[in-house]
């Protein structure tokens, strides 16, 4: 739509409501409203149905409930009941005489939408209706404008709602513990510096006090406040970093600038923006350098935590440091740990709590851990004053299977870990019922059903007991040990990329290749392509004599995101590396992925070729899972090349897993062999799970078997699904691919317009990648499809 202009308007919202009415109404006329962001949120709910026409659907469904919530409301303030969900057509012309007689204009208005629109009845006509109402068919259409201009005015008031709670879930995420820390005796504290950040013209603020008193706790709720009541734009929680010059690098990256002083200032002279700088201590006492970097965030709100005051910023116009709490609010914290303990005594909590205050005083994270664990802990040896020996005291005092699993946790990050993900750990040296010590003791949280994360402090007390010799760095290196052999665990990779990032945490160079090696040798098809080019980023950065089966696993994860020929060349140079230095091995491997690159671009006879070499190294010879491998490449370029028989025969004598079921059903679907592709294809997708490449072989064979079968509802069902795995995995080629299956069935249900749109979309990234085979099977739905129109 022309930049500016209005797509909330009553023309728009009167052709959305006659295409209820009328099915050859112009969808055209009510594009605009499908951009809602308050469409957007009722398709993104999980309980929304997938559907062909999900927008409109969603945008139909909205209407017609504002409709029937207006007219509630009304009939309510005229003492008449809400309409039924269903009614005889003697109840609808009751209804309309009651609703005409209450001498209400806006009431009739929404009454005549209801019945024209939500409960339409088809012997209602124009004329009909308008005698329902004792008036003529002008006036009705009054009546029908009226509404619209009030339903008009309903649809932005729930837009501007809407919106404003996306802009609240957009800005909430950057909070590390998404606002859900409870405190207490902190309200006066909080509305104290929120009155100060909204008035200030200059709203710096240093909160300062002992670790784990709740300083980011205050600044989180602080900062949670002015996303709800106030029009902030931006938030940038920052913390950890050891210089000036990294901080201002991580705040210049989230406003999406250079790092340059004019940019950063201009930028947040536009937008109102709350940056959270936590864990300060370290830059406060740099004080010029810091002050300099302050006075171009002069224009944000911004939120200074320290453990410790050196010097006070320059441009700090308010400066708070957290006290202890007293007796009453250290009693509501303990009663509130006591309570999701479970202990509903009141006056044992009372005598708990004024207990524990006499031990540790008013410091909240001292007095959540020792509640949590009153009845057994020598709370008079806890330095109440000192987290992070509380911590290791607390660290100290677990069994061997929580420590492993704080540490877990830890390697982590702030990233959710699925208790799943534990688990399916095949070690014992892991055990998932440790995470109910973790949460017992307030040092992790449930986000939600089955996952969880570690409270900062304790992710912290890791990362910084970890640089000396002590319990830490031993348990993790147990860690590290479990991992060697439990390759296949879904944390792995986000321990590698954490540790990357820069979280506190070094491991030798030789562990983190030997796990790359590893993992990509057991869960190459279910890795995110982008996220694995980014860990061989990291690993070439610490060690620029990279590994040549790690190149192998670069380039297939070029392939994956389009890139073919920088894969095809990466590929053909790391053949010539492996031959120079004798590693064979590799060397057979990367002729396979370079001869399977080549078949995406139609280069069969060299693909062949590439693959008539590898089967000659004695590796081949040697290796079952290489000719394994071998004969499944070869399978797929004779699948390619509409070769069912040759496929056939290539796969009939391997083994049965799930992959050569699924191109035996491939296979058999060239033959004709429909019933037997069908079953081999549905097996293959049972055993599919989480492996995404699987799955979209699996639907894409089962869609087009059940089309051939005349089941075209179904095959779209299927092939829709195959889509949407191919987009998960963010494969160029399965993605295209995945469209111009679709649209051959869309062209077989006559919905010319949706496959039309899904084909040039399938050309034009099949032309983009080269992908000859994808783009002779797109050319032959394009002919499909012209005849089918013409015809």
């Amino acid at each position: 739509m022309p930049h500016g202009e209005l797509y909330i308007t009553r023309e728009a919202v009167a052709a959305a409501l006659n295409a209820l009415v009328f099915a050859s109404s112009d969808g055209s006329r009510y594009e605009g409203l499908l951009h809602l962001q308050l469409v957007d949120a009722a398709i993104a709910s999980p309980d929304f149905p997938p559907s062909e026409f999900a927008s409109e659907y969603a945008l139909h469904k909205i209407l017609l409930s504002i409709i029937t919530r207006k007219l509630d409301e009304f009939r309510l303030n005229h003492k008449l009941r809400p309409v039924a969900d269903e009614a005889t057509l003697d109840q609808v012309m009751a209804a309309v005489l009651a609703d005409s007689q209450a001498a209400a204009l806006p009431l009739v208005a929404w009454s005549v939408l209801f019945h024209r629109y939500v409960q339409a009845t088809p012997s209602f006509s124009v004329e009909t209706l308008a005698q329902a109402y004792g008036v003529d068919e002008r006036t009705l259409r009054r009546y029908v404008n009226l509404g619209i201009k009030l339903l008009t005015r309903e649809l932005i008031e729930l837009e501007h709602e809407t919106r404003i709670e996306q802009r609240y879930r957009r800005l909430i995420i950057a909070l590390p513990t998404r606002g859900r820390t409870r405190l207490f005796g902190r309200e006066d504290l909080i509305r104290g510096l929120f009155t100060h950040c909204v008035s200030s013209p200059i709203a710096h603020i240093l909160i300062t006090g002992i670790a784990g008193i709740g300083k980011s706790s205050v600044a989180e709720h602080l900062v949670a406040r002015l996303i709800a009541t106030s029009d902030v734009q931006r938030v940038i929680w920052v913390s950890q970093h050891d210089s000036v010059a990294e901080l201002r690098r991580a705040i210049a990256a989230n406003v999406c600038v250079e790092d340059v002083p004019s940019e950063l200032r201009q930028i947040l002279s536009v937008y109102k923006t709350v940056i959270v700088i936590d864990d300060s201590a370290s830059l406060c006492r740099v004080g010029a350098v810091f002050n300099d970097l302050l006075k171009e965030l002069v224009d944000a709100i911004v939120i200074i935590v320290s453990d410790e005051l050196v010097a006070l910023p320059e441009t700090v116009t308010h400066h708070v440091q957290i006290p202890a709490l007293d007796r009453v609010s250290a009693r509501e914290v303990v009663e509130d740990v006591l309570n999701i303990r479970g202990v509903a005594d009141a006056e044992l909590s009372a005598v708990v709590s004024d207990e524990l205050f006499s031990a540790f005083g008013g410091h909240p994270l001292a007095l959540r851990v020792a509640a949590a664990r009153w009845d057994d802990l020598d709370w008079h040896s806890l330095e109440h004053d000192v987290v992070l020996q509380m911590l290791a005291h607390t660290f100290n005092r677990q069994d061997d299977a929580t420590r492993r699993l704080w540490c877990l946790l830890a390697l982590a990050g702030r990233r959710q870990t699925c208790l799943g993900d534990v688990r399916s750990m095949r070690s014992s040296a892991l055990s998932a019922d440790a995470i109910n010590n973790l949460v017992s003791q307030m040092l992790a949280h449930r986000i939600q059903a089955d996952c969880y994360v570690l409270l900062e402090a304790a992710r912290l007390f890791v990362k910084r007991s970890y640089s000396t010799p002590g319990l830490v760095r031993q348990v993790v290196s147990e860690i590290v040990s479990i991992f060697q052999e439990e390759v296949s665990n879904p944390l792995l990779p986000g321990i590698i990329l954490e540790i990357a990032d820069g979280n506190g945490i070094s491991l030798p160079i030789d562990v983190l290749l030997r796990w790359a090696r590893a993992i990509w040798e057991e869960r190459r098809d279910s890795l995110d392509a982008a996220e694995w080019i980014r860990v061989l980023e990291f690993l070439w950065h610490l060690q620029p004599t990279a590994d040549p089966y790690l190149q192998i696993a670069h380039a297939v994860s070029l392939r994956r995101l389009g890139d073919v020929s920088s894969a095809a060349d990466l590929l053909s140079r790391t053949v010539l590396d492996c031959g120079r230095e004798g590693s064979f091995r590799d060397q057979a491997v990367a002729l396979v992925e370079w001869a399977q690159t080549l078949a995406l671009q139609g280069s069969y006879s060299w693909a062949q070729n590439l693959l008539r070499r590898a089967s000659q190294s004695l590796f081949a010879v040697e290796d079952a899972v290489f000719r394994h491998r071998l004969s499944l490449v070869s399978a797929q370029i004779a699948i390619d090349q509409n070769d069912g028989r040759t496929a056939f025969q290539l796969l009939r004598h391997l083994r049965a897993d799930p992959l050569v079921q699924a191109m035996l059903a491939e296979a058999c679907y060239l033959i004709g062999d429909y019933r037997m592709s069908l079953r081999l294809a549905e097996q293959a997708l049972a055993a599919a799970k989480h492996d995404f490449q699987l799955r979209i072989r699996g639907c894409t064979i089962i869609g087009r078997c059940r089309a051939r079968l005349g089941m075209m509802e179904i095959a779209n069902r299927y092939l829709a699904e195959a889509l949407l795995c191919a987009q998960r995995l963010e494969d160029q080629f399965s993605i295209a691919r995945a469209k111009s299956n679709l649209a051959a069935i869309l062209v077989e249900r006559g919905k010319f317009v949706e496959a039309n749109e899904l084909l040039t979309q399938a050309e034009t990234i099949q032309g983009q990648l080269g992908d000859v085979i994808g783009l002779q099977v797109s050319k032959h739905n394009r002919a499909t499809f012209e005849r089918r129109v013409a015809g």
